[in-house]
């Protein structure tokens, strides 16, 4: 299960970026898992329950955001949503498909705790 070493990274880049502001926690993450990203996005929420224990992000919720995969066809120009296991243009039936989005898994937002300043 490769996500787990994925959900370690990102806690260490949201502890990164939350002690870059300063902050006491992180209460919220937000992922985009695109459909050939390889990223399965059930264990990767498994998973990142597990490494965020005893980090910055111990309370942190993970919202996972799926993105279908987009292409546009080669041969007649068609654009739109088509399934990964299918990559076949709805319109002309050719196989010349160029993915345009669908394949990555970015860290889109995180919400960050922090320090009330008591005066």
């Amino acid at each position: 299960m490769h996500e787990l070493s994925i959900a370690v990274d990102l806690i260490a880049t949201i502890e990164d970026t939350a002690r870059a502001h300063q902050a006491t926690g992180v209460s919220l993450a937000i992922v985009e898992v695109g459909a050939l990203s390889g990223v399965v996005p059930d264990a990767l929420s498994f998973a990142f329950e597990v490494a965020r224990k005893g980090s910055l992000a111990a309370d942190c919720t993970l919202e996972i955001k799926e993105v279908p995969l987009k292409a546009r066809c080669s041969a007649c120009q068609w654009e739109g949503e088509i399934e990964p296991l299918n990559p076949v243009c709805p319109s002309c039936k050719e196989l010349s498909m160029e993915v345009l989005s669908g394949r990555d898994m970015r860290l889109v937002s995180i919400e960050i705790d922090e320090e009330k300043d008591h005066a």
